[in-house]
């Protein structure tokens, strides 16, 4: 969304589904015919263009594009998830997490089939061991930020490892 102009796209998991387009389960996307909005959609291999996109999870990983009408700052959003999902600003390397809210960022004019990535799958932080984390310092939380301890759930990062409480 730019403001109170808004589009959606849609991804449903549903392992009985193809990743290849399906009529009975997929619908192509039809852009606006008002150059002010922006546009989003999801995309396959094929550079098919979704409004949705029913798939199995397969790999966790579907790419999003979108149309930009200006230069300006713009917002996605997943208000309704029934699976944990990450967003990933491949411009900017910034991962984003939806259960955190919506995500802000800027961009100038265009269409960019490859500038999001939304991760499914828990395993797409490339953790590759889990360890118990101690109240020892300094540990950081996976924002970089400095805490004290890990006192709750989640991945910290501790002088050069990776670690998880659990």
């Amino acid at each position: 969304s730019a403001g109170d102009l808004t589009d959606k796209t849609r991804v449903v998991l549903n392992d009985a589904a193809l990743m290849e387009y399906e009529t009975e389960r997929d619908a192509s996307k039809f852009f606006t015919m008002d150059a002010g909005v922006p546009q989003v959609y999801t995309l396959d291999s094929e550079a098919t263009e979704y409004a949705i996109n029913e798939r199995p999870v397969a790999e966790g990983i579907v790419t999003v594009g979108f149309t930009a009408p200006a230069e300006g700052v713009y917002t996605l959003s997943a208000p309704r998830m029934d699976t944990p999902m990450l967003l990933r600003d491949n411009a900017t390397g910034v991962i984003h997490d939806f259960a955190e809210g919506s995500y802000e960022f800027a961009s100038g004019a265009g269409t960019f089939d490859d500038r999001f990535t939304v991760m499914m799958k828990a395993g797409e932080t490339a953790i590759d061991e889990q360890r118990a984390v101690g109240n020892e310092s300094p540990v950081y939380n996976i924002k970089g930020q400095r805490v004290n301890e890990a006192t709750e759930q989640g991945v910290y990062i501790k002088g050069d490892r990776k670690v998880v409480k659990m």
